[in-house]
């Protein structure tokens, strides 16, 4: 099972090329929504991908092209889309989970642990993740290369199913406002992804990446006891957020 969250991107307009640039990448990004509600998957991929020749610095059209790739079971395709989206977005949990699940359908379980666990280190409170990792762990990734053949063959047809939802306690809102809040800090626009950051933990008190990131971007505009306040609460909720530490530790 895939988690699904296929995301609407929101543009400011800026000058009048970069209006022409935006109002075609809404134009395809909205197209490829609906044909991937309709379950045209190529020809989302191929609206999807006009919008990454037109931007290719953001994350989420990877993560969706990823999510249609993945359910047509074109595995290697979906962890290369998935992957580059986690570069270009530090804190996309939901390309961690769904990387974790292709590893997984792949037979690769040491490298769905590593992604499930990245999920975890971001978001302690994600359930999903911690069954998928229960699941992993059942099936003896330990023991030699023969005896998980062996297993696998076993489970061929009937393999445990690997969970898939949003994360609880976080709602699909902030999930979504979380990533424009990291597109619009990747793109240099810091206001805007306050405004989106602060919706986040408006929505969700309790989604400790966000702070961090919130911090982050009153950082970047000196508010520096607002950033401190948002590092602090980020390690309230997660104490083991080394990104928070650092970052506080720079405004000590």
């Amino acid at each position: 099972m895939i988690r699904v969250l296929l995301i609407l991107l929101l543009f400011s307009f800026l000058s009048p090329q970069k209006v022409f640039s935006q109002e075609e990448i809404n134009y395809h990004n909205t197209l490829a929504l609906t044909l991937a509600k309709k379950e045209m998957l190529d020809e989302a991929i191929s609206a999807w991908k006009k919008v990454v020749e037109i931007n290719p610095s953001l994350a989420v059209p990877h993560y969706n092209i990823g999510l249609a790739y993945h359910k047509k079971g074109m595995l290697e395709e979906a962890i290369l889309e998935y992957k580059r989206a986690i570069e270009l977005s530090e804190g996309y949990t939901l390309a961690y989970y769904n990387l974790g699940n292709a590893y997984y359908q792949k037979g690769l379980y040491d490298q769905a642990l590593s992604q499930w666990q990245g999920v975890l280190e971001l978001d302690p409170k994600d359930e999903d993740a911690k069954k998928n990792i229960q699941v992993v762990q059942g099936l003896s990734t330990r023991q030699s290369p023969s005896t998980v053949q062996a297993l696998k063959g076993q489970q061929e047809g009937k393999r445990p199913e690997v969970v898939a939802s949003t994360p609880p306690g976080v709602s699909t809102n902030a999930q979504e406002y979380f990533n424009m809040g990291i597109e619009n800090l990747k793109a240099g626009k810091v206001d805007d992804a306050i405004k989106s950051l602060e919706k986040v933990v408006e929505i969700d008190p309790r989604f400790p990446n966000a702070y961090t990131e919130l911090g982050r971007a009153y950082h970047k505009k000196n508010m520096v006891s607002k950033a401190r306040a948002a590092y602090q609460r980020a390690l309230a909720l997660n104490p083991n957020d080394k990104k928070a530490s650092t970052l506080l530790n720079v405004l000590k």
